[in-house]
């Protein structure tokens, strides 16, 4: 859930920058950029790549946690 949230938080706060009458334009082609970085790894979907991101960032956490519990237990 966490890079849901993270990306969601970068999402909106990009919005609300564009309410901002000075950084509207930079603003907005950021959030241009996110949203196409997303539609990359959701195959032209932003929400499928947010998904398939949080997916990889969990498997990798699970992983992390696998060898860390193993290494434990041949040290320990």
């Amino acid at each position: 859930m966490v890079p849901i949230i993270l990306i969601s938080a970068v999402v909106m706060t990009l919005f609300l920058i564009m309410h901002i009458p000075i950084a509207e334009s930079v603003s907005q082609a950021m959030v241009q950029q996110v949203l196409q970085v997303l539609m990359v790894f959701g195959t032209g979907n932003a929400i499928e790549g947010a998904i398939v991101i949080a997916t990889t960032c969990s498997v990798v956490g699970i992983l992390f946690d696998t060898y860390a519990f193993c290494n434990g237990l041949r040290n320990g």
